[in-house]
């Protein structure tokens, strides 16, 4: 009670002194709840677009960008494989798009068998002239089938296609998707992004792993993953990247915390008639200090609930404006928050110690005579 009314005496002051936990928190804040939404959107996508057992991917380093298309051409007459059926990326422009445009190259028919791309029209059988295109894309630019849009890539001057297929489901595929004869024209060098291979009914998937190792062992850095070790893989690099922002985030929340021991100290020495008055009257050692670092814990946990909000709030204000883009799940990350809450307040008990000990150490007659 008495640390409650001690913040509350000075209102200006108890603000700033949070203010500073406030901006560091909520950018951690924001950088978690948008981590944690990032890897389940990444986490849905691949499980709706892989449609296989295992996945050959090339290595994240490998400068080439990709297999060659022959590895999927050998992995596919594998007597263990029932489909193999290769991925390819690109980047480049499309008519009506503002920025650039993600190309997918895909057999389509095969996909669509695999993955829900939602209420569709025209044709999954795309010839090599003919592109897919989203619902909202199509929107956006008034396409219809039959329509011609135009894709400009890296490697090639303007190429023109005709809108043969319409889907809803933009989680899906979150690009503008063309076989792969279609996806030839845009570059000189096609390379596999990754190629999802599905094992025959009755085959191991141990074994056809292995025998997919033998035939890219000339292909060093391949990488062929089951279903989860693949979603995890995908999702690494974002768990790296926020350890690293949490490191240098851990820095600004420090400072924070100086702010808030410095704080008190003044305050103490401002009340030490105060704290000598309560000494006489029966405050023992130990209740001082328990004061002096309750006193720490509220503003702590004050700094760190507003800055949680705030880094909610844009979290979610991001999240909503890259719905179009595929991120469309929002995990507000309640366990990874609580776990900031609570360390935040251990946090303010440190902040208190030296204070703390300084106050309950005070001579009773010599505070309670000080002016």
């Amino acid at each position: 009670s008495l640390a409650r009314q001690n913040s509350m005496r000075n209102p200006a002051r108890t603000a700033t002194t949070a203010l500073a936990l406030v901006m560091g928190v909520s950018i951690v804040g924001f950088v978690t709840v948008l981590g944690a939404s990032t890897k389940t959107s990444v986490t849905k996508t691949v499980e709706k677009q892989v449609i296989g057992d295992l996945v050959v991917t090339a290595s994240q380093f490998d400068p080439t960008g990709g297999l060659p298309p022959s590895y999927g051409e050998q992995i596919a007459k594998l007597p263990g494989v029932k489909l193999a059926s290769p991925i390819r990326f690109g980047f480049g422009q499309l008519d009506g798009e503002s920025g650039g445009s993600i190309v997918i190259g895909a057999d389509l028919a095969a996909l669509s068998k695999a993955v829900d791309l939602g209420t569709t029209s025209g044709t999954t059988d795309l010839s090599a002239d003919q592109v897919a295109v989203s619902a909202a894309a199509a929107k956006r630019n008034s396409w219809k089938l039959g329509d011609t849009v135009t894709f400009t890539g890296p490697d090639s001057g303007p190429q023109k296609y005709t809108v043969g297929l319409i889907f809803e489901n933009a989680d899906t595929l979150a690009g503008t998707v063309v076989s792969l004869k279609g996806f030839d024209r845009i570059t000189e060098t096609p390379k596999d992004f990754q190629i999802t291979v599905q094992v025959a009914d009755g085959a191991s998937v141990g074994k056809v792993k292995s025998e997919i190792e033998g035939v890219l062992g000339d292909f060093p850095g391949a990488e062929v993953n089951d279903l989860s070790a693949f979603v995890k893989s995908q999702t690494a690099q974002i768990d790296i990247f926020l350890n690293m922002l949490y490191v240098f985030l851990a820095l600004a929340v420090f400072i924070a915390l100086l702010g808030i021991a410095n704080t008190l100290a003044l305050s103490i020495f401002e009340r030490t008639r105060e704290v000598g008055l309560l000494r006489a009257v029966g405050m023992v050692r130990s209740q001082v200090r328990s004061m002096i670092r309750w006193e720490s814990v509220i503003i702590a946990v004050l700094g760190t609930v507003l800055g949680l909000l705030i880094g909610l709030v844009v979290a979610g204000a991001m999240m909503a404006s890259l719905r179009d883009q595929g991120f469309s799940a929002f995990d507000p990350a309640p366990v990874r928050l609580l776990v900031i809450t609570v360390l935040s307040a251990m946090a303010g008990v440190l902040a208190a110690l030296r204070p703390a000990r300084r106050a309950a150490k005070m001579d009773v007659l010599e505070a309670v005579s000080s002016e």
